[in-house]
Formats: C-alpha cells, sequence, structure tokens
C-alpha cells in the first residue's frame, strides 16, 4: 500500500467589520475527514459546533 499524505483546509471565517479569523483546519485521509478548531477561535467565540453539521 502506497502512503497518501493528508489532504489539509484551513477554515476561515468572515467577520461582519471584514476581519477574517481562521476556524480551524479540515483534514481528510483514509480513516476519514476531521476537524480541528483553532485553539484561538474557540476562547474567543466558544465552540460553534452546529455550522459543522451536515445532512
Amino acid at each position: 500500500m502506497a502512503f497518501k499524505p493528508l489532504q489539509k483546509l484551513n477554515v476561515w471565517r468572515t467577520l461582519s467589520n471584514g476581519q477574517q479569523v481562521k476556524v480551524g483546519t479540515l483534514a481528510q485521509s483514509r480513516q476519514g475527514v476531521f476537524f480541528q478548531y483553532e485553539p484561538d477561535y474557540i476562547q474567543r467565540f466558544g465552540n460553534r459546533r452546529q455550522l459543522l453539521e451536515m445532512g
């Protein structure tokens, strides 16, 4: 089995004042898709889990 690198995507949020803040990182591997919040985002805005629910 050949090594397949982890695919990552940074997730950003644009606030009403135009400021962009990093929410976290979305990653995909053979085991599935995962999301990790930025610690600073959690401190500032709390867990916005409902924004990530699909279906």
